[in-house]
């Protein structure tokens, strides 16, 4: 068996008091005042998401700009580095030339000399000069006629068994 229940009803003195809601900011719940704040908060958010996108577009084109000068530094130093080596190339066979030309070496033997700096060159050119063949002196035929003065009607007498005029 259960008994009753029974419904207590407050008495007039005993009237419960209905404090209000304070926010964190201390003031009492107000539901206009709420509503202002969240549109406000809306309203900001929005602000929020517009600035985000022009500082994501700013940090782009920054990027981009950066990239920019980098390859145009990258084309400038490749430019560079590409001068430099034609530089060198035409030193090395202009010192080819000079030494060659100074142990009277062939033009031809000359473009074939080795080294990077010159005393390599000029010890290479030493090796070659001594490897070529020594030509014997060629002494002319006709010695008195060297000149080419003689007339065909001078050579025919000189071979005949004449004297040279």
């Amino acid at each position: 068996m259960t008994e009753p229940t029974q419904v207590v009803e407050p008495t007039p003195e005993e009237e419960v008091q209905v404090t209000p809601e304070v926010g964190s900011d201390g003031e009492p719940f107000d539901a206009a005042r709420a509503q202002a704040l969240i549109t406000k908060l809306r309203e900001e958010a929005k602000e929020a998401k517009k600035a985000e996108k022009e500082l994501a577009i700013l940090r782009a084109a920054e990027e981009e700009r950066k990239q920019a000068d980098l390859s145009e530094l990258e084309k400038a130093n490749k430019r560079a580095e590409e001068l430099e080596r034609k530089l060198k190339a035409t030193e090395l066979r202009e010192m080819r030339t000079r030494i060659g030309a100074e142990a009277k070496l062939p033009e031809e033997i000359a473009e074939l000399l080795q080294g990077d700096d010159e005393e390599a060159m000029k010890a290479h050119a030493k090796k070659l000069f001594a490897a070529l063949p020594k030509t014997a002196s060629i002494t002319p035929t006709n010695p008195k006629n060297s000149d080419g003065t003689m007339t065909d009607a001078q050579r025919r007498a000189f071979m005949n068994g004449g004297k040279l005029p």
